[in-house]
């Protein structure tokens, strides 16, 4: 999974959630590393953080995490819209 598809999927997530209301921070900052980006998602208070990896895209899924959560779970991607809007509420 080469960083153009990841990029390119996370950018169709990004949409994909947007068009369903929800809005939505992308850290595409390609100077920071990825526990910098996490660290930023956790200090700004972020209630979500969804990761976009090629581990993750090649099990056709995301990561998603809530601020208050211990643990990450792993959502398919053609249902991450309505995982996030459910945890939103």
């Amino acid at each position: 999974m080469t960083d153009e598809a990841v990029a390119a999927a996370a950018d169709s997530l990004y949409r994909e959630l947007w068009d369903n209301g929800i809005e939505t921070l992308f850290d595409d900052r390609p100077d920071q590393a990825a526990g910098v980006k996490l660290n930023d998602a956790d200090l700004m208070g972020l209630p979500l953080r969804l990761v976009v990896s090629p581990r993750n895209l090649r099990n056709n899924a995301v990561e998603m995490k809530g601020r208050t959560q211990d643990e990450a779970t792993m959502v398919p991607l053609e249902d991450v819209a309505a995982t996030v809007m459910q945890a939103l509420q």
